[in-house]
């Protein structure tokens, strides 16, 4: 049998170690509602919901030292918006730069930070038995993400209404599912 090859949908030849500002969404698998559920414009967050918080708020400690950080931040009923600042890594400008080959992850990279925290989300998931009684579903996530490299401040500060508005919005977004 034939393995169909992805398509591609990282920036070719960009180094996503480099300093800067990265807008991410990350879903769950089938866009399953785990994380809770939107009501007059709240996120009120699951059990499930309430780990992916926490993993986010804890990413920031444990990358403090890298000088990588989660500045805006919203966990939706089934996917994830933050966005990621990488501000101490490198120079913005590399001689050499890195580039990440299959399974072997560049460290202090964007798709490094990803990586940890759907690990963490899952092996926490997995440790409640899904919570409410429920069985653990055995792929959390998506296996992939989206990202956006922020160019400019005006950028971000539109990438950060969106996040911070998106429980107002929850039944026009593009991954609203009825529960």
């Amino acid at each position: 049998m034939e393995r169909r090859r992805r398509k591609k949908i990282r920036l070719k030849n960009y180094d996503y170690s480099q300093n800067g500002a990265y807008f991410v969404t990350i879903c769950t698998q089938n866009r399953e509602m785990l994380f809770g559920d939107v009501v007059d414009g709240e996120m009120v967050y699951s059990d499930l919901g309430k780990i992916a918080v926490e993993e986010i708020e804890h990413t920031n400690i444990q990358r403090r030292k890298d000088d990588i950080f989660i500045s805006n931040y919203v966990v939706m009923p089934n996917h994830v918006h933050f966005i990621v600042n990488i501000v101490g890594t490198r120079l913005a400008v590399s001689t050499k730069p890195q580039f990440e080959a299959f399974s072997k992850p560049t460290a202090k990279s964007l798709s490094s930070v990803i990586r940890s925290y759907k690990s963490a989300v899952t092996k926490r998931i997995r440790e409640t038995a899904g919570g409410h009684g429920k069985p653990c579903p055995y792929v959390i996530w998506q296996s992939r993400y989206y990202e956006h490299i922020i160019r400019n401040e005006d950028d971000f500060l539109k990438i950060s209404e969106y996040i911070v508005s998106n429980p107002y919005r929850w039944e026009e977004d593009r991954f609203y599912t009825k529960g």
